[in-house]
């Protein structure tokens, strides 16, 4: 599943549901239910069985950033510094 079934989803939601929510509220819902994983309830002949839904990476990807923030790059160390970012590390560890 991709963001694009995020948009389904947001379509799909009654308009009971929305009501006395803000969209952003129901945004996050279904970011943090997709982050998470979930259950889709289905009735087939009488009978209510579940679709289990895993969590999905993009859905994480957004949490864990908005949270922890955007992850920084690391420095490249193959270059003629490492020397010298190898002793800051081992000074750092001290």
């Amino acid at each position: 599943m991709d963001k694009g079934s995020l948009v389904e989803a947001i379509r799909r939601t009654s308009a009971e549901e929305v009501k006395g929510s803000s969209r952003i509220d129901l945004l996050a819902k279904l970011i943090w239910q997709r982050a998470l994983g979930w259950q889709e309830p289905v009735t087939e002949g009488g009978r209510e069985s579940f679709i289990e839904h895993p969590p999905e990476p993009w859905a994480i990807k957004l949490v864990m950033e908005y949270m922890e923030g955007t992850p920084t790059r690391m420095p490249d160390i193959t270059t003629d510094n490492s020397s010298r970012l190898l002793s800051l590390a081992a000074s750092a560890l001290k």
